[in-house]
C-alpha cells in the first residue's frame, strides 16, 4: 500500500469507523451517485413507497432525512458502482486486520494435530467434516497415525474434547 493512500485512509478514520457504502439515485433516472447506508431510527419507514403501482415498496436507492453524508454524485454508472465495490472492500479489510482470531471449536481440514509432548507417536490428519444427517453432529474424517501405522480414521464431538491439548500444525509442518 502507498504511503499516500494509508495517510489519507487514516485521516478518512480518524472521526469514526468505515461505513458501509451503496448506490443511489440523486437527480437523474440511474444509480449514479454513492452514500453511506442509511442506518437511522426512521429508516424503515422513510424508505417505503407506500403508493407504489403494485403495492408498497422500499427504495433502496433513494436519499432521504435520515440519509447521512457524504452523498457523493459521479454521473457515472460505471464509476459509483466501481466507488461503491472499492470502498466496501477497503471498509473489509479493514474489519477483517481488527478481527480476532477465532479458536476452533472442532478439527479443521487441511491439518495435522499432534501430541505437544511426544509421549506417543498419535497423529491425527484431518482431511474434511461431515455431519450426521438428523443430529448434525460433525465427525472428522481423515488418517490417524499410531503406533507405527497409518489408517483412515474418523473422531466426533467428544474426541475434539480429549484431543485440545494436541498443536495443530499444518500439512506444510509450520505451526498454527
Amino acid at each position: 500500500m502507498s504511503e499516500n493512500l494509508a495517510k489519507a485512509r487514516a485521516a478518512a478514520r480518524a472521526d469514526q469507523p468505515a461505513p458501509t457504502w451503496r448506490l443511489i439515485i440523486t437527480d437523474s433516472e440511474s444509480p449514479t451517485g454513492l452514500a453511506p447506508v442509511c442506518t437511522g431510527e426512521r429508516s424503515d419507514a422513510l424508505h417505503m413507497i407506500d403508493d407504489y403501482p403494485g403495492g408498497p415498496q422500499r427504495d433502496e436507492d433513494g436519499v432521504y432525512d435520515c440519509c447521512p453524508w457524504p452523498q457523493i454524485e459521479t454521473y457515472s454508472t460505471v464509476w459509483a458502482a466501481y466507488l461503491v465495490e472499492l470502498l466496501n472492500a477497503d471498509a473489509g479489510e479493514e474489519a477483517s486486520a481488527q478481527a480476532p482470531t477465532a479458536t476452533p471449536d472442532f478439527f479443521q481440514p487441511g491439518h495435522t494435530y499432534t501430541e505437544p509432548d511426544g509421549t506417543t507417536d498419535w497423529r491425527f490428519r484431518c482431511d474434511s467434516i461431515t455431519t450426521h444427517p438428523e443430529t448434525g453432529e460433525r465427525t472428522a474424517l481423515g488418517w490417524r497415525h499410531f503406533r507405527g501405522e497409518w489408517s483412515e480414521y474418523a473422531y466426533g464431538e467428544d474426541n475434539f474434547e480429549i484431543h485440545q491439548i494436541a498443536d495443530a500444525i499444518s500439512q506444510e509442518g509450520g505451526a498454527r
